[in-house]
């Protein structure tokens, strides 16, 4: 410690444009708690500077209070007397800490008080006479102000003693009335002086009385009855029995023998203290000090702290220096810790205070509700944990809550297997969270949420978890799943000491107390990392609070996987901040290890800023102690914290209110009004949550790209509470502008609703009753705090949605207007020139290429661009993008005959004028349709004006004049029902035989083939191309949102996969394909035909993913069931699995996709001399070899 007080000096002595409160900010937020402590209290520079060297020599300076070493926290006592002086005694307090000010500002509004007494300059009332009425109540507000300003900065005193009047200030800091209530009963006791108490019963029936949260004494050192207070005689004898000698050097002394016999070590007097000496008498050895000195107040405060700290008090730094925005990075210093781990983790852990126990409701359903607050003031522990210098509440105080309210429902202990955090919740200093923890019962596992309400009333999920009993007979540590392999050279990577780590690597815009800077030596980066820990003394805060040293540790090794995401020497300091999101499986253990505790964490960033990684604990003698798979972490900005902390601190009145929705009515409304209906509630919706104009939405803007990760949480949440309707993260991504959001809204409300039979058990079932986990973001969770209250009904549980839509329905849909007709054979001398549309997709990529190989025409391709040049900009972009070269030798003038065609697939006329429509007509000899919107988790509404409706313009345009041909790409998934029992269908087999469809996807182009067919049977060639593809099998080049895709790198991600699926394995390598399309679209003899271009080869899951594992991928091998069960439950899922959650949660059950016979269309193909290879171990090892060439998969052995 005086080495760094040396080092400090020199700092301070060289950068003279730092002030001396800029040095104490960065002090007191950026150092940790050590049990080494001193305080310098200074005014300018050259006394800082003066005041650290005399510490770091070891001398006495007058500014310089005495060091000490910390082996405890202090117990500690509080103590109001009267006769205390008050002028001045707020001034430079009042206004800057924000506690103070309200409480004052209230005093002005509801009484007479003169408050320019307590908060001008002492001299501009130097002189004046004040009566004792003003006097009296002048200390009531004076004492209760500091004693707001102590709790403010941490002090958490153990009991109040009150002199005289003085009892009623204490009653008010110990919780009995709101403050401002103890200034009216003095207020009435002075104005009534001499008249009979029962007069104030009035006043008395008024205020909220509650019991006290700590021991209120008396002059005399006894308990007060606080609960008496509640009586107007109470007031009247504490009044009469009040000292009102100006000397109260022995009013509280009849208390000291009391606060010695109770173990007091710190006495904090909220006046000038004379009384403090009548302690010596009883032997009081501890600290004792006055808040009071009227001829220094500013100073006499500070050093008040500043001993109190030195004592091993708990203090909030944040609130004690003035606030800077530009944070110092001060000179380091040593730690010097002792190894050692928890002896058993069941057992108890010696605590200073407990304010993480929470109150425990049962509820009539089986499950639990646990009740507590969290504050600055009561957890300052909290000022360890700082992001964008706010309080961000850390995931271990969450994660204790659950814990402890879990073994309070199954009756011992639990441990946690799946964690998600939704939400930080972000306090300011002076805000109190209320907090609710539920837990209900399940099967094998048990759900538990976690719940703070807002200011304005709502309630906010901050974490979701999976919880389980542990098994006292078994190490529940488990196996981890995963293996974290050191790699060959880690000579080269950045190695961090205890104190660099935190100085120099970790973020500076997120400060960590001791408590979770236990890190003791580390390594890594580049993916990979390694470290060495100590575990948290029992002096640190954060046990002191209650947390558990092995989650403090835990907490503490998720760093890690920071350190390996990073990239050596790339530490910009403009980095984002980022939070930790989460784990998918956690396994603690109970063994003791011999020697020093190890970690290693490996880690990889995704696309969207995301990190996630798995960490491992190991003993000395490489037993695991203790894993986490799965953790994740996402960005967080300084607005986005601002705004959670804004939510919990108050209550905004001009937050616009949700709109309130009549599902029944706008479910009634034809289609147009009903999105013009729901815009306007998502604009509201929207305005609330950025505090906008509700105008200022672009209906076209993309919200993934104006809001933040929060705000679109948030967003979710409000359109599933007021449109009763399930949005998958995905859709929300899919949806991307309001436009979208309010279609898929209006479809999806009329899919999503119940039947009657659903309401009527919905009505039956209503009696049940209801935790917060049963509500949505927003809605109250369910209260515990009437006894006996008869718990509140759940809401409904909504049903799996169910799509189907009928063959009826579906043709039905398939409605072509009779003008749209072939007008005589087709003209044999049209031109060569053909349009492609899709050509920006995977597909449309190769067939683009396949085009200008095959045929000799030019491609004019539909495009959505600015313009011609920007649209040409795509195309070639696209084409690059899976690897097709226009520059190489085989592709020259490919170039020149690309001509893109600026328009819509879903706009009238493709957005054309008549004019510009009918000359497309006329450039152009054939059609290849590709183009459509492709989102599987799209409603058919919400996909039919660009797959169906497209189609209807595509087919306008053939029929303007001499029939174009038009050739349509469709999908297997046209026949993709449960009921389609044969085991194959063939080209030739009826659609209409296809039965009910349940993705919306395949449900528009059904009906597109519908309208297909329906144009050849009206004279229009045509021909039909389901398809089902992989990627190319030369280059490898693939699709990477592609469902098997995915699937594959899901699978080798989770190490399972499933040996059998309800759908064959028959991708055909996108080459095959498009050269067999563009074959067949020249073939006169296919015209009319439709054709399976998929792969003939019948391949088991379990063959296809023996492949994958012959090129060094593990895995396991699940039946279907067993494999969605662990994907959708998260216990396994990947970020690659995460797009296929809503197809298996949603539509998995009502699809079956039956083997696609081939056989017609290889023989027409095998005549034109184009064959599919075949699909073996080459061909897949192809795929992965691209796989991993790209960054899509590490390769075998990477993690």
């Amino acid at each position: 410690m005086r080495e760094w007080a040396g080092s400090l000096a020199d700092f301070v002595a060289v950068r003279s444009e730092v002030s001396v409160s800029q040095v104490g900010w960065s002090a007191g937020v950026s150092r940790a708690d050590l049990v080494d402590r001193a305080v310098v209290v200074a005014s300018g520079r050259g006394e800082l500077v003066e005041g650290l060297r005399a510490l770091a020599a070891g001398n006495q300076h007058p500014c310089v209070l005495e060091p000490t070493h910390v082996t405890s926290q202090p117990r500690v006592a509080l103590t109001i007397g009267t006769g205390q002086p008050i002028l001045g005694v707020l001034q430079g307090i009042y206004g800057p800490d924000s506690g103070v000010t309200e409480f004052v500002d209230q005093i002005a509004e509801a009484t007479d008080f003169p408050v320019a007494l307590l908060i001008d300059e002492p001299s501009a009332h130097a002189g004046s006479d004040l009566d004792s009425a003003t006097r009296q109540l002048g200390e009531y507000v004076a004492s209760v102000a500091l004693g707001l300003w102590w709790r403010a900065r941490g002090m958490e005193p153990e009991l109040i003693v009150g002199g005289g009047m003085g009892v009623f200030a204490a009653a008010a800091l110990a919780g009995v009335y709101a403050p401002i209530d103890g200034a009216k009963i003095v207020q009435a006791l002075v104005d009534a002086s001499g008249s009979d108490p029962s007069d104030l019963s009035e006043l008395a029936a008024s205020i909220a009385w509650e019991p006290a949260l700590l021991d209120v004494l008396n002059a005399d050192g006894k308990i007060v009855d606080t609960a008496a207070l509640s009586s107007p005689q109470k007031w009247a004898d504490i009044a009469q029995s009040a000292v009102t000698a100006t000397d109260s050097s022995e009013e509280l002394a009849g208390a000291a023998a009391e606060l010695v016999s109770r173990g007091i070590d710190a006495v904090i007097d909220l006046g000038r203290g004379a009384w403090l000496s009548s302690l010596d008498v009883h032997g009081y050895t501890g600290l004792r000090t006055a808040t009071i000195d009227p001829g220094n107040q500013h100073e006499a405060m500070a050093r008040a702290i500043g001993q109190l700290w030195c004592a091993g008090g708990a203090i909030n730094w944040q609130a004690v220096n003035p606030r800077h925005d530009s944070h110092l990075v001060l000179p380091s210093y040593a730690f010097q810790r002792q190894r050692y781990w928890l002896d058993n983790a069941t057992g108890s852990t010696p605590m200073v205070a407990r304010p993480l126990d929470p109150r425990f409701v049962s509820l009539a359903t089986g499950g639990l509700v646990a009740e507590t607050t969290i504050s600055v003031a009561s957890l300052p522990f909290l000022s360890e944990h700082m992001v964008h210098d706010q309080y961000v509440v850390p995931g271990v105080v969450f994660i204790e809550l659950v814990l402890r309210a879990g073994a309070e429902l199954l009756g011992g202990d639990v441990t946690i297997e799946s964690l998600q955090i939704k939400r930080p919740l972000v306090l300011h200093p002076e805000a109190v969270a209320d907090v609710q923890v539920s837990v209900e019962r399940g099967g094998s596992g048990h759900r538990a949420s976690v719940y703070s309400r807002a200011a304005d009333g709502t309630w906010h999920v901050h974490l979701v978890a999976e919880i389980a009993q542990r098994d006292g007979s078994v190490d529940p540590v488990g196996e981890p799943g995963f293996t974290i392999t050191e790699p060959a050279d880690t000579s080269s990577l950045p190695a961090f000491d205890a104190t660099n780590f935190y100085t120099q690597f970790w973020h500076p815009n997120f400060r960590l107390g001791t408590s979770f800077q236990l890190i003791d030596r580390a390594r890594g980066g580049s993916g990979w990392a390694q470290a060495t820990f100590v575990m948290p003394g029992a002096e640190t805060r954060g046990v002191s609070a209650g947390i558990r040293p092995e989650l403090l540790l835990l907490d503490t090794a998720v760093q890690l996987v920071a350190l390996a995401a990073h990239e050596p020497g790339k530490l910009d300091p403009e980095r984002p901040v980022r939070l930790g999101t989460g784990y998918r499986r956690m396994g603690v253990g109970t063994s003791v290890p011999q020697g020093p505790i190890l970690a290693a964490a490996t880690a990889v960033s995704t696309p969207d800023g995301q990190i996630i990684g798995d960490v491992t604990l190991t003993g000395g003698d490489g037993t695991v102690l203790a894993f986490l798979e799965g953790v994740s972490f996402a960005q967080v900005s300084p607005a986005m914290l601002a705004r959670m902390a804004e939510a919990v601190h108050s209550a905004d009145t001009q937050r616009a209110p949700l709109t309130e929705i009549d599902l029944t009515a706008l479910t009634a409304l034809p289609r147009g009004e009903r999105v013009t209906q729901i815009d306007g509630a998502l604009r509201t919706a929207l305005a609330r949550i950025t505090k906008n104009d509700p105008a200022s939405f672009d209906g076209a803007e993309s919200l993934i790209e104006r809001l933040d990760s929060l705000m679109l949480i948030e967003l979710k949440d409000i359109v599933e509470q007021q449109f009763a309707v399930e949005i998958s993260t995905e859709t929300l991504f899919d949806a991307s502008s309001l436009v979208g959001l309010s279609n898929w809204v209006a479809d999806e409300i009329t899919t999503q609703g119940g039947s009657s039979d659903d309401a009527a058990q919905a009505e039956t079932t209503s009696v049940a009753a209801a935790s917060p986990a049963a509500t949505t973001e927003g809605a109250a969770p369910a209260t515990a705090t009437t006894e006996g209250a008869a718990p509140a009904p759940p809401r409904p549980q909504r049903r799996r949605r169910s799509r189907l839509m009928s063959v009826e329905q579906m043709t039905e849909k398939a409605f072509l207007d009779p003008s749209i007709v072939g007008k005589g054979a087709p003209d044999p001398d049209a031109p060569a020139a053909t349009l492609l549309t899709g050509a920006t997709g995977f597909v449309g990529a190769f067939l683009l290429r396949e085009l200008l190989r095959s045929t000799d025409g030019d491609v004019l391709c539909l495009v959505r661009a600015n313009n011609e040049a920007h649209g040409t900009e795509r195309l070639e972009a696209n084409l690059a993008k899976y690897g097709i070269d226009l520059d190489a030798d085989d592709a020259r003038g490919y170039r020149d005959r690309i001509i893109p065609l600026v328009g819509d697939l879903g706009e009238p006329r493709f957005g054309l004028s008549e004019e510009s429509f009918t000359g497309l007509h006329a450039m152009i000899g054939r059609i290849l349709h590709c183009g459509g919107m492709v989102k599987w988790t799209y409603p058919y509404d919400g996909l039919a004006a660009a797959n169906v409706a497209g189609t209807v313009e595509v087919l306008k345009l053939a029929t303007i004049g001499a029939p174009r041909q038009v050739d349509f790409i469709s999908t297997v998934g046209v026949f993709s029902s449960r009921t389609y029992t044969e085991p194959s269908v063939t080209e030739d087999a009826e659609l209409d035989t296809s039965g009910p469809l349940a993705v919306g996807y395949a449900q528009t182009k059904w009906v597109a083939e519908k309208l297909i067919r329906i144009a050849a049977e009206r004279g229009v060639p045509t021909t039909i191309h389901r398809i089902n593809t992989a990627g190319d099998s030369v280059s490898g080049a693939f699709n990477r949102q592609d469902h098997l895709s995915m699937m594959i790198k899901g699978c080798v991600e989770a190490g399972i996969a499933p040996i059998d699926a309800p759908m064959p394995l028959q991708p055909a390598p996108i080459d095959y394909v498009a050269a067999g399309i563009v074959a067949l679209t020249r073939e006169p003899s296919a015209v009319g035909g439709t054709f399976h271009l998929v792969h003939p080869q019948q391949l088991t899951w379990g063959q296809f993913f023996d492949h994958i594992g012959e090129y060094g991928y593990p895995y396991e091998g699940l039946t279907f069931a067993d494999w969605r069960e662990q994907v959708t439950s998260r216990r396994a899922g990947t970020m690659a699995l995460v797009g296929l959650t809503p197809f298996l949660h949603e539509s998995a059950d009502d699809v079956r996709l039956p083997y696609s016979d081939s056989a017609q269309t290889r023989e027409a193909l095998s005549a034109l001399g184009v064959h599919c290879p075949p699909l073996d171990s080459s061909l897949i090892h192809c795929y992965l070899d691209a796989f991993v060439a790209s960054g899509f998969m590490p390769a075998p052995g990477e993690s």
